[in-house]
């Protein structure tokens, strides 16, 4: 006989942070919630259709709705503080234990620690059980043994979480860049960077799609232009971080110890004068400083225009 069965999934929901209203009219705010919401209540409903399709009840189905400012997952917490071996947990797809592969090792471990058991489809297996499932459909215990929880592991921190936020892929168009360099210019927000009338991204994505750009071979053509024709180098550089290993070029540079070109061999970094000369300034302005040149230099008008426009 036996225990708790709990039908388990997450999505994350497409409801922005009340700082995203911050240039928007109140027709558009409404337009977003309503819209986002819905979005949100079609997700939840397509998750629990997925497990209802495993032949739970659906008042055994729980499902956490997640986003970027709250990221606990309270189903899941309630599961192992009141499960135990001999209990359950039934999930549809691998990817609901964790929007990264960070969070699904942690959530798989707690899971097998507390030794409840997890059933996870899979049926192009002769047994319809994918090899991370704990337990089988008659809810009975599937052995595994230390070095196979370990071997188990190993791959669960190294698969690719697709993500369920639906958004579109995106690449280095000619809108991207231009969106980039009005946030180099301190003229827009990081929302409207992100969320815009070309494109709607996370902040990773934008991130890592500006690292793409600067590491392209057109980054320093277009970078010569922003400057004869804005002075960027000017303003300390928005994106990006400072490492030890950017500070200490920067510093050997600055007390002329090497110059940049030897810096940037010795500390294999890529850098033009140009780039270098806004990392300098990165380094050496308070972050205070640059949180007041980004009052100082932000455009509304300009991001105003940015904005999606929505039907009424």
């Amino acid at each position: 006989m036996h225990g708790k069965v709990v039908g388990y999934g997450c999505v994350s929901s497409c409801q922005h942070s009340v700082r995203d209203d911050r240039f928007l009219s109140e027709s558009e705010i409404e337009w977003r919630k309503n819209t986002k919401a819905a979005e949100d209540i079609q997700k939840v409903t397509d998750a629990m259709k997925k497990l209802r399709d495993l032949f739970l009840p659906e008042d055994v189905i729980v499902i956490d709705v997640i986003g970027g400012s709250y990221r606990r997952r309270h189903h899941l917490e309630e599961c192992l503080k009141n499960m135990s071996y001999g209990d359950s947990i039934v999930i549809a797809s691998i990817n609901s234990l964790g929007l990264n592969s960070e969070e699904l090792l942690k959530n798989y471990k707690k899971i097998f620690k507390k030794r409840i058991g997890l059933l996870l489809p899979d049926y192009s297996q002769k047994s319809g059980l994918s090899k991370y499932s704990t337990t089988d459909y008659a809810f009975s215990p599937v052995s595994i043994s230390e070095e196979e929880f370990k071997t188990l592991c190993s791959e669960l921190s190294m698969i690719e979480i697709k993500s369920n936020r639906g958004r579109k892929t995106i690449k280095l168009t000619e809108e991207f860049k231009e969106v980039y360099w009005f946030y180099e210019r301190y003229l827009i927000d990081p929302v409207t960077a992100c969320k815009n009338r070309y494109f709607n991204i996370s902040k990773n994505t934008f991130r890592k799609l500006c690292d793409e750009y600067e590491a392209s071979g057109k980054y320093n053509d277009d970078l010569e232009y922003q400057d004869k024709t804005h002075q960027v180098s000017r303003l300390p550089k928005r994106h990006g971080v400072i490492n030890d290993t950017m500070e200490n070029l920067i510093l050997d540079v600055v007390v002329g110890r090497r110059t940049l070109e030897n810096a940037c061999g010795i500390y294999g970094i890529n850098l033009s004068r140009l780039q270098y000369i806004r990392y300098n300034l990165k380094y050496y302005c308070k972050k205070g400083g640059a949180l007041k040149k980004t009052f100082e230099l932000r455009d509304y008008e300009l991001i105003e225009s940015l904005q999606p426009r929505y039907e009424p």
